[in-house]
């Protein structure tokens, strides 16, 4: 937002919150004694605060809205709910935001996404449960708009320090599942499958490309480690999707930046990883309560 609007729209959004909470408190009373309605009320303010500094603030709070609803933990269930609302919310602001700028553009990627979302629609018209999938295809189209415009605005012009902070938040996930899981004997991603696809669809491939662009050595160092403890937990998971997703995306960047020494470290590190849980706990014992392996 301009200086011009943001002056203007300050007042006004105040003064709509002022005469708001004056009407609950005087003809909706009950509403104020309602565990529902008060959380309701807070995370809509929650979003607005997020709308209000979008390119800051809208990303991080999807992310742990999303991580937040996949995790067993409480409140896990209304997240469950409420972050489409805030996936639908992000994507139609950010696409008109993006739409605003002077920089637009859309390529061959952008493309086939779209061709993707139309094969879902198409596809979820001839499903047994229509309705059901119809909404998944929509959740699709709504990642894909985010991600073609609401994502891009929050690197724009901070891209160094947009991804020093996201591989910083990738580390300590992977440090807190690493006591959860093996000191703790915790379970907060509840289904091994939700641990699979962190560890090996996000902070695995991301882990690698931080060691890679890190020029100071105790960073490089530290990254090193992050990498190895979730190549443990994505081993851990005994989730093969996760585990095939994470090895092709690693492999790939290596080769597409011809860094071979490091692809061979790499294997040579998951390889102890997979031996060491596969010692520790094999696939035919199923998942124990409690492991530690410190």
């Amino acid at each position: 937002m301009n200086n011009g609007s943001s002056r203007l729209l300050l007042p006004m959004a105040l003064l709509g919150c002022c005469l708001f909470a004056v009407y609950i408190a005087i003809f909706r009373p009950d509403y104020l004694s309602s565990a529902s309605y008060l959380g309701g009320l807070i995370f809509l303010q929650v979003v607005l605060a997020a709308l209000w500094d979008y390119r800051q603030r809208f990303l991080p709070l999807l992310l742990v809205v999303f991580l937040w609803a996949g995790m067993d933990v409480p409140l896990e269930t209304v997240w469950t709910s409420g972050r489409w609302f805030v996936l639908a919310v992000g994507a139609v602001a950010g696409f008109i935001l993006y739409a605003k700028g002077r920089h637009q553009h859309f390529g061959t990627f952008h493309l086939v996404a779209f061709v993707c979302v139309l094969a879902a629609l198409i596809s979820a018209m001839v499903s047994p449960y229509p309705s059901l999938a119809v909404l998944k295809a929509l959740s699709l189209l709504l990642l894909f708009l985010y991600g073609a415009a609401g994502a891009r605005l929050a690197i724009v012009g901070r891209a160094a320090k947009f991804f020093s902070g996201l591989l910083l938040g990738c580390e300590i996930l992977v440090y807190s599942a690493t006591i959860a899981y093996f000191v703790l004997g915790l379970r907060p991603f509840g289904n091994p499958n939700s641990l699979g696809a962190v560890m090996g669809v996000v902070v695995a491939p991301l882990m690698v490309w931080g060691v890679l662009v890190s020029e100071d050595k105790t960073i490089r160092r530290r990254r090193i480690l992050a990498f190895a403890l979730s190549l443990l937990l994505l081993f851990f998971s005994f989730a093969r999707a996760g585990i095939v997703a994470g090895a092709v995306s690693c492999v790939l960047l290596c080769v597409a930046l011809r860094r071979y020494r490091l692809l061979i470290k790499g294997m040579s590190v998951a390889l102890l990883s997979a031996a060491l849980i596969a010692a520790v706990v094999p696939p035919q014992s199923g998942q124990p309560d409690s492991v530690s392996l410190v």
